[in-house]
Formats: structure tokens, sequence, C-alpha cells
């Protein structure tokens, strides 16, 4: 029988979340086919998981409110991106996300490669494949990421590796999980 986990803001440090576990983030519970690093105390809004450490592979799964931002600005100077409004529609979650990761990141290059409808935990969702790159990194790398509404909230799950061989290498488990995700 799978065990039940819930996220919730920690000491910093790592956990193993085995395979067939069930994570609750937000309203969302996942179940990795595969077992997970994670790092506790990431984030008070989600979780961080890894199978080769964060600049391999990350897949982070988030929830954010109206009036927060979608990721921690990294570099204040550049501005707050992404930061929800009170009323917001699926369709402007690219934008959002698009402004929020490049905050949130630092990335100095951003490409949306294709946006298009998904479903996250059977509701409309949009997916996001994209590419990036980071100003201390000459490395580029991919992401995917499905976004929905679930109640008050903006659910995410991202998942980001380097695009030579890891992103490849993951992004079928990463689908996996946004596809298996239930409410």
């Amino acid at each position: 029988m799978a065990g039940l986990v819930t996220a919730s803001p920690a000491l910093a440090g790592w956990t193993l979340v085995p395979a067939g576990q069930t994570v609750v983030v937000g309203q969302l519970k996942l179940t990795p086919p595969t077992a997970w690093n994670a790092q506790t105390g990431s984030t008070a809004r989600g979780v961080a998981w890894t199978h080769d450490g964060f600049e391999l592979n990350l897949l982070e799964v988030t929830v954010t409110r109206s009036g927060e931002p979608l990721y921690r600005e990294r570099h204040r100077r550049r501005g707050v991106g992404g930061v929800l409004p009170p009323q917001f529609a699926l369709i402007d979650l690219v934008d959002l996300f698009e402004s929020g990761f490049r905050a949130g990141s630092g990335a100095t290059v951003f490409v949306i490669e294709q946006a298009s409808p998904a479903k996250l935990a059977g509701l409309p969702a949009v997916e996001i494949r994209y590419r990036f790159s980071l100003s201390e990194d000459a490395l580029p790398s991919r992401g995917l990421v499905r976004l929905a509404i679930i109640g008050d909230a903006v659910h995410a799950i991202n998942f980001t590796a380097p695009a030579l061989h890891y992103f490849d290498a993951g992004q079928e488990e990463a689908r996996r999980i946004m596809d298996e995700a239930r409410i």
C-alpha cells in the first residue's frame, strides 16, 4: 500500500520519495513511478525533486495564489515578474510563466517552443515547452511545464534539465507524473 506524504516547510535537507509513494502539494496528489530525492524546506509553496542534482534534472511542483510571484526573484533589480493578478484566466498563464521564470531563474535567454492546451488532474491546463540559458551556465537547457487553475491558485509542475541528454532522458517520466496527477 502506498504511503501519503504532505509537503510542508521544514529545515533544509534531503529526503527520499520512494517510487509509488503519494505526495500532496496544494490540491495535487502525485505518485512518482521511480524514487526521487526531495529537498525539504525548499519552498513554502511546493516541492523540488531531482534524480541527479538540480543542475541536471529538476522537477518542481508549486502552488501560487493571487498576489504571489510564480517564482521568487533571484535578481531584484530586474523587477518582479509573474505575479498573479486578482483575476486571471488560463491563457494568461503563458505570459505569467515566462516573466516569472525569467525573474526567478535569472535566464538570459528564454524561448517558448510550444504552448498548447493540456490537462492537469483532469482539469484544463496549459503545457509549455521552452528552452533557456542562465548567465552563469553556458549549457542550454529545456523545460516542460504544465499549469492549471485549481480553486483559487495556480498549480504548476515544471521539469527542467540541460538540453544535452538529461532533458530527453527525463521528460517521459516528468510527463507521466503530470499525466497521473490527481486531486
